[in-house]
């Protein structure tokens, strides 16, 4: 007796990369390959929607979330996206904009800042910039 066996691929996923996000920002996540998708944690409150295949996700820290893809003939597939919660910034101390080349632009750099309150001093102590 010959049973022939055919023997289904399981769905390509190829979800977005693990990323890094500010404190109370959103990114949204991909899925791809399947025909339903379901995210975990499922909670509306950090997923605005569990079932798509690109929800919008807003963790209140470190989380991963985890995709269960189903394909067109039933096979499924799991896959992960780990979002990262960092407030980071860089201020400069210093900065001499005399046009020499060096140092000469204030840049302050940083992820999960929304807002800045800057004040600029010379170095007799009194507020040059505010």
């Amino acid at each position: 007796i010959l049973v022939r066996v055919n023997a289904l691929p399981i769905p390509n996923t190829d979800p977005v990369r693990d990323t890094v996000i500010g404190l109370k920002e959103s990114v949204k996540i991909f899925a791809f390959g399947g025909i339903s998708y379901q995210w975990e944690p499922n909670d509306l409150s950090i997923i605005d929607n569990p079932a798509s295949s690109s929800p919008i996700v807003s963790p209140p820290i470190d989380q991963l979330y985890v995709v269960t893809i189903t394909d067109i003939n039933g096979c499924k597939q799991k896959d992960s996206v780990f979002v990262k919660i960092k407030n980071e910034i860089f201020v400069p101390e210093i900065f001499s904009p005399n046009q020499d080349g060096a140092n000469d632009e204030f840049l302050v750099e940083g992820v999960g800042v929304k807002q800045i309150d800057l004040r600029i001093y010379d170095r007799f102590g009194k507020t040059v910039f505010h």
